[in-house]
């Protein structure tokens, strides 16, 4: 990991404030003395594919695996992007979540935390829940806060 130290932030600071008011960096961090931790990444592909609702795991998605994850953790990887669908996790709007997908997504994020990796939840459907937008009528905006207060539990 690399670290960043800069007693005159400059040019820096707008992309920091940017980050902080988006919640991804602490205040503290647009001081003049800041520090911040880079993570080499991956994006892991896999639970987010198919188009089979709800799909069957190891033939329409996967999840990673904890073989996969020793590798990414060998070569310093220390940030995992890990996209899901939607509509797999929450078949229904405002219900509870389908437990196997599920238990899927909270595997790889135990495996992942287990192995020190940073994790970022991906809610990969373009803002879209069934073809419908987030904020439409039928996907309405509380819908979305919905599933990550579920998540958040």
């Amino acid at each position: 990991m690399k670290e960043i130290r800069s007693r005159s932030p400059g040019k820096l600071m707008a992309p920091l404030s940017w980050l902080i008011l988006a919640g991804f960096l602490p205040a503290q961090a647009a001081t003049n003395d800041i520090s911040l931790q880079f993570h080499y990444g991956v994006n892991w592909a896999g639970a987010e594919f198919g188009q089979a609702l709800p799909g069957t795991e190891g033939r329409e998605y996967r999840w990673p695996t904890a073989e996969s994850l020793d590798y990414w953790q060998s070569r310093h990887v220390g940030l995992i992007r890990l996209p899901f669908m939607w509509e797999r996790l929450q078949p229904v709007l405002m219900k509870d979540f389908d437990p196997a997908y599920s238990a899927g997504l909270e595997r790889s994020v135990k495996l992942m935390r287990e192995r020190g990796m940073k994790v970022l939840l991906d809610v990969h459907n373009y803002a879209h829940y069934r073809k419908e937008s987030i904020g439409s009528r039928k996907v309405p905006v509380e819908a979305f806060a919905d599933l990550w207060r579920r998540l958040a539990e």
